[in-house]
């Protein structure tokens, strides 16, 4: 599903007037007003964030200055700033990836915030990426991998869902719906005040960027019965899932709301799709 993210978010960003009306969402108090397409420079644009953002599984992927990353070339930062013509770096060779372009698979808020490296070749924290004062455009994805506690995360939690054949998904982790007292594996709803403040983090090395937080789109259609089939997730594990995913774009909404960044809700963005 995944490998069509990029030309997918594309036409959304378009269907809300981005690349036509240049960004016309809710403008933090703090951002200056972007000009009009004819007459404004190229977009600084920088893409943060986790797998969502850096096009885990879409293939094409950039080796330098890591693989682990998995950054592709068909990941929507990139598709998004070839046809808008915005400047998301410098490469110094073709299989290196743009300079702006730092999102991270397996990124968690403390790979956005930093000090400590997700990898040895990765700036300490990606909103310490080198000239991110100068962006005008920030666009993130974060928070997944934080469902849990680091450790664990959405995507270890979906693996386990299919693999475990002796107890459903919500029986083993309906837990994340609640608030959790231990710090290191929140809930959905511990997340809000750490969200919060990775989104004003970013805010504090960019004070004058345009900051658009991108929610999750679903990855289980509604309408779906089976998924792996008889060994894989059930009917109901698949609507548990689906309202933990909303239960987390409701909080990162939250989050954004409260720091002052715009939000672009893709939830649904694969309708039609799955």
């Amino acid at each position: 599903m995944k490998q069509h993210l990029g030309r997918q978010l594309l036409k959304y960003f378009a269907a809300v007037s981005i690349v036509g009306g240049l960004l016309a969402l809710p403008n933090p108090a703090s951002a200056a007003p972007l000009p009009k397409p004819a007459s404004a420079a190229p977009l600084n644009y920088y893409a943060l964030g986790d797998s969502y953002s850096a096009g885990n599984d879409a293939g094409q992927y950039y080796s330098k200055p890591t693989s682990a990353c998995q950054r592709s070339a068909d990941a929507y930062p990139v598709i998004f700033a070839k046809s808008t013509g915005s400047n998301i770096g410098t490469q110094a060779t073709s299989a290196t990836a743009p300079s702006h372009f730092v999102a991270c698979s397996g990124a968690t808020m403390n790979n956005i915030s930093g000090p400590a490296r997700q990898y040895p070749t990765e700036p300490p924290g990606q909103r310490n990426v080198a000239g991110l004062a100068k962006a005008n455009l920030i666009t993130v994805t974060i928070g997944g991998n934080d469902v849990g506690g680091t450790s664990l995360g959405f995507g270890n939690i979906l693996a386990d869902c299919v693999d475990d054949l002796t107890t459903t998904c919500d029986q083993k982790y309906g837990w994340i719906a609640t608030s959790n007292p231990n710090p290191k594996t929140p809930g959905i709803p511990d997340l809000l005040g750490p969200l919060y403040n990775t989104y004003l983090g970013i805010k504090a090395k960019a004070p004058t960027a345009r900051i658009i937080v991108l929610t999750y789109p679903q990855i289980f259609a509604p309408s779906l019965k089976t998924c792996g089939g008889t060994n894989g997730i059930s009917t109901s594990e698949m609507s548990w899932i689906r309202a933990r995913w909303t239960q987390l774009n409701d909080v990162i909404m939250q989050a954004a709301s409260d720091a002052g960044v715009g939000i672009l809700q893709i939830e649904n963005l694969f309708k039609g799709h799955y």
